[in-house]
């Protein structure tokens, strides 16, 4: 969704390329069903020159780069807030009636509340990317669900893909699983 925030010239004209083709390759279809088929080559020699406007003067593709990382950014975090919202007021108010809860008192005094688990892997260790990564999150998430009977977990796996596609990672800052000794 977002691209990386200082590109090299080669991403940004590859950026521009690619938006000039898809925009070609939207408007051209519609000017032909909508106007004449004359007209669609006629969008066809503009996206030619709009392409080479771009490649003769990178610092307009760079605008348009930026520009879209502007756009692409504000999206993201408003449709991160749509998403948590929903997962907030619909996801756990429906899950909630399935009979899951979480006991925050102890019911007994004697019982302990500790759940033994097994020592997790380096993988586990910050954030993974890619999306390898999280199609093999994914499938071992719905193990787990399937696994431990909760099966109503399952249903909050696209919330939590779609949150991961929307996250806006920094590239400025270490990656998370990086240790430095000082």
């Amino acid at each position: 969704m977002t691209l990386p925030r200082n590109p090299n010239l080669a991403w940004t004209l590859s950026f521009w390329l690619a938006a000039v083709i898809v925009l070609a390759a939207v408007a051209a279809p519609a000017v032909a069903v909508l106007a004449a088929p004359l007209w669609s080559a006629a969008v066809l020699a503009a996206a030619v020159a709009l392409a080479a406007v771009g490649l003769l003067r990178p610092e307009i593709a760079e605008r348009a780069y930026r520009g879209w990382n502007a756009f692409a950014r504000r999206y993201a975090a408003a449709a991160r807030a749509v998403v948590l919202r929903a997962c907030y007021f619909v996801v756990i108010t429906a899950t909630s009636r399935t009979g899951a809860r979480l006991e925050l008192g102890r019911s007994e005094a004697s019982r302990s509340s500790w759940v033994a688990k097994s020592t997790p892997g380096i993988e586990t260790c910050g954030r993974s990317a890619g999306v390898r990564a999280a199609a093999r999150w994914a499938g071992r998430y719905l193990a787990w669900s399937r696994r431990s009977g909760n099966a109503w977990a399952a249903c909050l796996l696209p919330f939590v893909l779609l949150l991961m596609a929307l996250d806006e990672a920094d590239e400025d800052e270490p990656p998370a699983s990086l240790y430095t000794l000082y």
